[in-house]
């Protein structure tokens, strides 16, 4: 999700938005409870639909990113949370084409990240094909996009791809070694191409970082199978 604070409209100095970057939803949304579709500065428009999303008011959040995508068809931040908001609603197709639509930007610094969230309305389309196709996009426009390289290893495997599933999950590792999800997959992956030691030995670093979790109990039913 974009904040735009730091847009071509300037720094947005509002305390609504500064509550938002803090993640005081709540305090965020009532500093900004004069502002509705049509009504306040864009800024602070485009804060408040953030703090209403973010509070699960996504029919509320929606409204005012329609008006200011409306009034503002160059509004990035504003374009990119309404695809935000739309892919919150399943309506995986209208967000895809706002996310499209940011993509198509040169050198936007959210070109990386709609497509990342354009490949999740792929593959929640059942468009797995498209969706590896904008997560490898996703990945050149930002090779540091850890969950880009974590969801491209998940779709590959769900392709049954696990040789090049297991190498996102570890470009997933190299950024971020505690990654359970990572440790996970890369464990089962290693499991299904028969390498049983390299996988007990990821399945029992998720098993001893976290044992209560529930990516613990998934590596202990395989644990149980291998050891």
């Amino acid at each position: 999700m974009a904040s735009g604070q730091e847009s071509a409209r300037g720094p947005d100095c509002s305390l609504g938005a500064a509550f938002l970057a803090r993640g005081d939803v709540d305090r965020a949304l009532k500093s900004l409870s004069g502002v509705r579709a049509g009504r306040g500065s864009e800024s602070d428009q485009n804060a408040k639909g953030l703090a209403l999303l973010l509070a699960g008011r996504e029919s509320e959040a929606l409204a005012i990113f329609e008006s200011l995508v409306k009034r503002e068809p160059e509004f990035v931040e504003a374009r990119f949370n309404r695809g935000v908001t739309l892919l919150r609603s399943k309506k995986y197709d209208a967000a895809a084409a706002d996310f499209a639509w940011v993509m198509a930007l040169p050198d936007h610094e959210l070109r990386a990240s709609a497509a990342f969230h354009h490949a999740i309305c792929d593959e929640s389309a059942g468009r797995r094909d498209v969706a590896v196709k904008n997560l490898t996009a996703a990945i050149a426009a930002d090779p540091e996009l850890v969950d880009a390289h974590l969801y491209l290893g998940i779709v590959l495997e769900k392709d049954g791809d696990c040789e090049a599933a297991g190498r996102h999950y570890l470009d997933v590792l190299s950024r971020r070694p505690e990654s359970l999800s990572a440790l996970l997959r890369f464990g089962i992956c290693a499991h299904r191409k028969g390498f049983k030691d390299t996988a007990i030995s990821y399945l029992r670093r998720v098993v001893e970082a976290a044992p209560a979790s529930a990516e613990a109990m998934e590596a202990q039913k395989y644990l149980l199978m291998l050891e």
